[in-house]
């Protein structure tokens, strides 16, 4: 019995798939990682909802995949009938083949002499041809052509695809031209016309003239959006192309020489090596670098003194230690004072409109907590935050910190945050400005607490104290605005009864 594996509800329109971790033929146990997929924000796991035997792959690596979008098939047979099949499998499967047959076809053996791109590629694996049977069609400087084959047989793979850039001396496909059966069966009925070939890539309005023009100087027509009626490409359009055309050629000529300087002023020193960024930080790093230099940060300093907190806190853990359950974190404290100090100044709660004249006020309080993982910054959200305890809080930062650590978060667990809060107390270091994570308007920084001589009127008294940064969207919020937040904050969390309050 067969079984079709689907994506579960992953949060997001599509994702990249990144990774491919099983193999036909493969036993398939529940909850084994089937593929990796990667989206704007996070990279996770697909694993198999039922345990089976794997027998088709419909995806392959680079593929962009939606919720419910078939990936794998699996076989779910007992293990007697596993052992017939493969038996079966083994008394089917002797050698018919030899590779003496199988001949490589290289660009060059179908007179493919000079750099050329693939615009269609017209056969499939396992199609049988015969000679003068197109293959495929390139466009190269003298114009279009079709590509016809140049031996009868089989193909057996094919290693090129639509899109790709070729030369003389490109492996295309290898063909098992050895059997008399297919030499003379014609199952090739991909004889096209040159008609029939202009009709399918060029399936547009444009004039003689223009499609002369298009092929003489290698333009693909089917890029150019035209203004003529029907949508007709005209002469304005096809040199307002070729201008936007030359204009990014020149940049991104201008770039690649940017990127080679860049290099060799460092290679002179001494060795490099060139490391690329993963996906969700060269994205994040985008959404970092625009919200920091489209909003006007203002960050805010102050000490929260957190000594009784803590002896409150370390009290607390012994006895759920006793219990085998999860610790309370300081973290957790912190979430619960800022949405206590939310509800007393709610602008902070709220988004700036597209226009930049209003703010969206919320009236429901979702936290993100950001999470720093192998894959980049991940910003997850305890969602209804409010109506969470210290320990269910503390539970809850527990797993979402090891779900996106194992790469396992959705879509739809980093969106729809009204609060960010970015913790280095595990790291180290005094005070920092955290950007803001727009459409936020505020976000809340924490250092490593330290012991500090605070003066109490009389006497320098030790005390424990957490070091706090609030950056905040001057647009919405004015200074004085953020002196009172933060203020509030600390005074809430250095006496925690205040939150009974």
């Amino acid at each position: 019995m067969n079984s079709v594996i689907k994506i579960p509800d992953i949060g997001v329109e599509d994702a990249e798939v990144t990774e491919i971790l099983a193999s036909i033929g493969e036993k398939i146990k529940i909850e084994q990682p089937l593929i990796t997929i990667e989206g704007d924000k996070a990279s996770m796991q697909v694993p198999a909802p039922i345990s089976g035997i794997l027998k088709k792959i419909m995806i392959k690596i680079g593929d962009r995949v939606s919720t419910d979008q078939e990936i794998m098939i699996f076989e779910k047979n007992s293990e007697k009938n596993s052992v017939f099949n493969e038996k079966l499998k083994k008394s089917k499967n002797k050698p018919v083949k030899s590779e003496k047959n199988i001949q490589k076809i290289y660009s060059n053996m179908l007179g493919i002499l000079e750099d050329s791109k693939i615009l269609d590629v017209l056969v499939s694996e396992k199609d049988s041809l015969k000679i003068q049977c197109p293959v495929l069609i390139i466009q190269n400087t003298r114009g279009m052509k079709k590509i016809t084959s140049s031996i009868t047989g089989k193909i057996q793979t094919i290693y090129v695809k639509i899109g790709d850039k070729i030369d003389s001396s490109t492996l295309l496909y290898s063909i098992y031209s050895d059997d008399v059966s297919l030499i003379n069966k014609n199952t090739c009925n991909k004889d096209l016309s040159k008609t029939d070939i202009l009709q399918k890539i060029y399936n547009i309005y444009a004039s003689p003239l223009i499609r002369r023009i298009a092929l003489k100087y290698s333009i693909d027509l089917s890029k150019i959006d035209g203004s003529g009626r029907k949508g007709r490409i005209t002469r304005i359009d096809l040199d307002k192309y070729i201008y936007d055309y030359k204009n990014l050629q020149l940049n991104k000529n201008i770039e690649n020489n940017s990127l080679h300087l860049e290099e060799s002023k460092y290679e002179i020193y001494g060795k490099i090596k060139i490391q690329e960024l993963t996906k969700i930080k060269k994205i994040s790093g985008n959404n970092l670098l625009k919200n920091w230099t489209t909003v006007p940060h203002i960050t805010q300093f102050d000490h929260a003194d957190i000594n009784e907190l803590e002896i409150f806190r370390k009290k607390q853990n012994k006895i759920l230690q006793e219990k085998n359950e999860i610790k309370i974190t300081i973290l957790a404290f912190i979430i619960k004072a800022v949405i206590a100090t939310l509800k007393v100044y709610p602008q902070f709660n709220s988004s700036l409109s597209s226009d930049g004249k209003r703010i969206i006020l919320k009236k429901y309080f979702n936290i993100g907590i950001a999470v720093n993982t192998q894959h980049g910054l991940m910003v997850p959200i305890i969602f209804n935050a409010d109506t969470k305890g210290i320990i269910d809080l503390s539970q809850e930062l527990f797993f979402i910190a090891k779900k996106a650590r194992l790469g396992k978060l959705s879509g739809k667990d980093m969106q729809g945050g009204c609060f960010t809060i970015s913790n280095l107390g595990g790291i180290g270091g005094k005070e920092f400005t955290p950007i803001i994570n727009v459409p936020e308007v505020a976000i809340l920084g924490i250092s490593r607490s330290n012991i500090q001589a605070i003066w109490d009127g009389n006497n320098f008294i030790p005390k424990l104290m957490l070091p706090l940064s609030l950056s905040y969207d001057h647009r919405v919020i004015d200074g004085v605005e953020g002196a009172q937040f933060i203020q509030h904050l600390t005074t809430i969390i250095s006496d925690i009864r205040s939150l009974i309050l």
